[in-house]
């Protein structure tokens, strides 16, 4: 029999369930036999069932992270196979070829041997490349067990990703199984040491450190910047002065070759410190070096990141003094302008009252016009010898260019001790320089007076306007320092002269303004006027030359009102016309240039108006037409108007120009009008009288006209057209020809 194999033998059936140690070949043999009491018979048949190998892959516990510092040893780690058997595992045994006993940590589940591989790389990402634990220094690694051990160097800080990997021995279907974990390995830093200084212990201003100081490290690396884990080691530089105030080396005053003021050179990256002290730093000094190291090797979080140490050394040294002697500072040319105050600072060449050294100086002064020596320059001069401070208020008077030469000298004023002057006495210096002040003649701003001028004036109407300057001569035209002024004059932002074309309104000379606006000059006019001084007194370079002055402007503003001029109209001759003759005047008015229309002198548009009137007194009646607005009049007389006619023609002007209430002034424009008078005699014109047709007539001899013949008019009346009556008078003849010849 074997596990898990069931045989019914009423059926024939056969099942097998089996396991995972159940791999190989069987031979079976089934003998079916019939039940015949008298003649069993049988049969029999044989047949094989292959097991096919169901490999199964190992199963590693999983292995922890670990944390340690260089030059520490990790824990042991040891993979083992972590399945567990459900078959009792001597059965398992059974056919397995030299195995005993029970399930080793080094067997997987189908208790095969499995071997180890361990792979890595610093990556933490969860997949690790194929590099070799055994590439790690100090690492060991036991293929057939797992076990792995390390202790990581001072150069190995970071963080490493491990693969173990076990694999069984499966011959056909090898399986594995892998466990991925890491190894932090925090940096130690190891602190630099630097080594001993050799200096040297004094040293005198201006001059500098022989030999330069040069710190190194010497940690197995003679003369390098590199401490014993190769990181690079930076250096500090900090100096305690006599004041026993601490600051940093490169902060230090100093000269370089040339003396110029510099600061002291130190490399931090090679430890060089090179000095050469001024002149004022005479006193004694304690330096100290500290090298630092850094994090050249870019230690980060995965090595443990990076913690810097630090090492220190100290050496003195004595400055001794040196002294120099004060430099004035050159100034240019100081130009001031008269009744204003001057300054002048005196200084040395640091821009102080001390001298390079540091020490206070003390000023004298003299001062020369002309080659000689100045005259009193007034109790607003003063001099202050500790300062070197020059104050001047220079009067209306004082124009000229004076020298003033000053003389600096130091003392010592920082009380060296003799040790420091190097056990000498202090020895005094000075320095002296002319400095020249040019003192310019102040020209004053002319000043317009305050004179009231009109606010109002006509059109038409003569203004004279006459602008003075009032400083000290009443209504001149000097200013106050008796220089000749000359006026601009400025009208609603152009030149005066644009008020006339013909003449010359404004004089710049005396500043009048002499002006009669012309009859269309009505408005609002703002006028600004200045005066320009000149120079009249022949002001030169000794005096500072001349500069114009224009003074501030005086403004006004004058209202021309208009003047309305009333229309002329042309004159008009008498005219003499028939009844019934056609009659006509274009009434004009006339300028004074001689020409006609329907404007006003002012160019204001006229209307007319006709009155008529019989010499009699009788009413007119009906006399024409009149255009209010061109005068154009036209009449034709019946042929009952004979008379003489007075006629009134008036012509009235208007405000056509609109002209604004500022032009026209509080009492508004006022319409004008003039009037001529003419007559027109119409004489009568008789018309001839119409008579009445008369039909002829044939009578008798001695027999009466019947009917009687009535001559009138065509009017039925003995009275023609006019209303005149008639006279009759009758002729005839004996020939009927429609002529009357000669008759009786």
């Amino acid at each position: 029999s074997f596990r898990g194999i069931t045989f019914n033998d009423q059926k024939g059936e056969i099942s097998w369930v089996t396991d995972y140690f159940s791999a190989g070949e069987y031979f079976f043999q089934v003998k079916g036999r019939d039940n015949d009491p008298d003649d069993p018979k049988s049969d029999t048949k044989n047949f094989k069932i292959i097991v096919e190998n169901s490999n199964r892959p190992p199963a590693l516990a999983e292995i922890k992270n670990q944390i340690i510092s260089e030059n520490m040893d990790i824990k042991v780690i040891d993979p083992n196979d972590i399945s567990v058997l459900k078959l009792n595992v001597n059965e398992a045994r059974k056919g397995l070829v030299k195995t005993t006993g029970e399930k080793l940590g080094d067997e997987d589940i189908d208790l095969q041997k499995i071997t180890y591989k361990c792979t890595y790389d610093k990556n933490v990402n969860g997949e690790v490349g194929d590099d070799s634990c055994s590439r790690l220094k100090n690492f060991s690694f036991d293929q057939e067990s797992g076990k792995t051990s390390w202790k990581p160097g001072y150069d190995q800080a970071g963080t490493y990703e491990l693969k173990i990997t076990g694999t069984d021995s499966d011959t056909l279907n090898p399986l594995s199984d892998s466990k991925i974990f890491s190894i932090k390995v925090n940096n130690i830093n190891r602190a630099p040491i630097l080594d001993s200084l050799a200096y040297q212990k004094k040293v005198q201003e201006g001059q500098s450190l022989t030999p330069v100081i040069n710190v190194n490290t010497n940690q197995g690396n003679n003369d390098t910047d590199f401490d014993i884990d190769g990181e690079k080691v930076v250096y500090k530089c900090e100096v305690k002065s006599k004041d026993f105030s601490v600051m940093d080396c490169s902060k230090l005053k100093s000269l370089n070759e040339k003396g110029e003021l510099v600061t002291a050179s130190f490399n931090g990256d090679t430890g060089i410190l090179s000095w050469r002290p001024r002149y004022n730093q005479a006193g004694s000094y304690q330096f100290i070096i500290t090298g630092t190291d850094t994090n050249t090797l870019n230690l980060g979080p995965n090595e443990g990141g990076f913690k810097a140490l630090s090492n220190t050394k100290n050496f003195n040294l004595n400055v001794l003094n040196f002294n120099r002697g004060p430099v004035l500072k050159s100034r240019d040319l100081l130009e001031g302008i008269e009744n204003s105050s001057l300054g002048l600072d005196i200084n040395t060449i640091q821009g102080s009252d001390k001298d390079i050294d540091g020490e206070i100086v003390t000023y004298t002064m003299k001062c020369t016009k002309n080659s000689s020596d100045c005259e009193d320059l007034g109790e607003s001069f003063s001099f202050n010898q500790k300062t070197g401070v020059l104050n001047w208020l220079p009067d209306f008077k004082s124009a000229w260019l004076y020298s003033f030469n000053i003389t600096a000298k130091d003392q010592n004023s920082k009380n060296l001790n003799p040790s420091q002057l190097g056990g000498v006495s202090f020895k005094r210096k000075s320095d002296s320089k002319i400095y020249q002040i040019k003192v310019k003649n102040l020209n004053r701003r002319p000043v317009i007076d305050s004179k009231i001028v009109p606010k109002n004036s006509n059109e038409g109407q003569n203004l004279v306007i006459d602008i003075n300057t009032n400083q000290g001569k009443q209504d001149t035209d000097f200013d106050i320092d008796g220089e000749k002024v000359v006026y601009s004059c400025q009208v609603n932002g152009g030149s005066c002269s644009k008020l006339s074309v013909k003449e010359s309104i404004f004089d710049k000379d005396t500043g009048k303004l002499n002006w009669t606006p012309l009859f269309n000059q009505a408005g609002r006019y703002d006028f600004s006027i200045t005066a320009t001084d000149t120079n009249n007194t022949g002001l030169g370079s000794n005096e500072g030359g001349f500069k114009e002055e224009v003074s501030d402007p005086k403004k006004f503003t004058l209202n021309i009102i208009n003047v309305n001029r009333k229309p002329i109209l042309e004159s008009i001759s008498d005219s003499l016309i028939d009844e019934k003759s056609a009659f006509s005047h274009d009434f004009n008015t006339k300028k004074l240039d001689g020409t006609f229309g329907d404007f006003d002198e002012d160019g204001e548009k006229v209307t007319y108006s006709l009155n008529c009137s019989l010499k009699s007194g009788d009413d007119c009646g009906s006399f024409g037409n009149l255009n209010s607005n061109t005068g154009l009049f036209s009449w034709t007389p019946n042929f009952d108007q004979a008379g003489e006619y007075i006629f009134k023609i008036t012509a009235k002007d208007q405000n056509s120009n609109s002209l604004t209430p500022e032009q026209v002034g509080e009492k508004g424009f006022l319409s004008l009008e003039d009037t001529k008078t003419f007559k027109v005699k119409v004489f009568n014109t008789n018309r001839a009288p119409i008579l009445g047709d008369i039909k002829g007539q044939i009578i008798n001899e001695m027999s009466p006209v019947s009917p009687t013949i009535n001559i009138q008019t065509n009017r039925g009346k003995d009275s023609d057209e006019d209303g005149e009556v008639l006279i009759y008078e009758c002729q005839y003849d004996n020939n009927i020809d429609s002529k009357l010849i000669n008759g009786e």
